[in-house]
């Protein structure tokens, strides 16, 4: 039986049989590395972007928008920061490593997409491959899904330009 993607449900993030880790300790880089080992994996929530106009309220749709966190926490914190203290962004001097920080007012938010050629609609499903991308274009000069699109090197997610086999993950 296939089981839906919904908001703010556990999920163990792959690359081919490589399980995400995250080391979410206040002294570590807070990154997201493929380790292959399934035991020893980080659970990430989906997250709707703050202020969505346009979500599926039982499920995570194909190319919408969303914010990974390590907590399930739904809402703003009095100091300002939406859905707490570990959540996904691309370090603002390089663009292209991610890491896990304070949500801030507006965390960063991330597209979901099909595979190169594929044409998706509806709700993601676990097990189900999938583009992961921070830039709203599906093909630009930076090639299939912009110019900002995971992948993985040495066992390290990072975006970089995307091309026409991207990486594909999958929960």
């Amino acid at each position: 039986t296939r089981r839906l993607i919904n908001w703010q449900k556990k999920l163990q993030w792959r690359y081919g049989t490589d399980s995400a880790y995250t080391n979410a300790d206040i002294n570590s880089d807070r990154r997201i590395t493929f380790n292959g080992d399934p035991n020893n994996a980080t659970e990430y929530y989906l997250l709707p972007k703050v202020n969505a106009t346009k979500i599926r309220e039982h499920c995570v749709s194909w190319n919408e928008l969303v914010v990974v966190s390590l907590l399930s926490d739904g809402y703003r914190y009095p100091d300002g920061n939406w859905y707490g203290y570990r959540v996904l962004r691309l370090d603002p001097d390089t663009e292209t490593i991610p890491t896990f920080e304070h949500g801030q007012a507006d965390p960063m938010s991330f597209y979901i997409r099909a595979p190169y050629n594929q044409n998706r609609s509806g709700c993601l499903y676990e097990g189900d491959e999938f583009v992961f991308a921070r830039t709203p274009e599906i093909s630009n000069e930076c090639g299939w899904s912009g110019c900002r699109v995971a992948r993985v090197v040495t066992s390290d997610m990072k975006f970089d330009n995307g091309t026409a086999d991207p990486f594909l993950f999958n929960f």
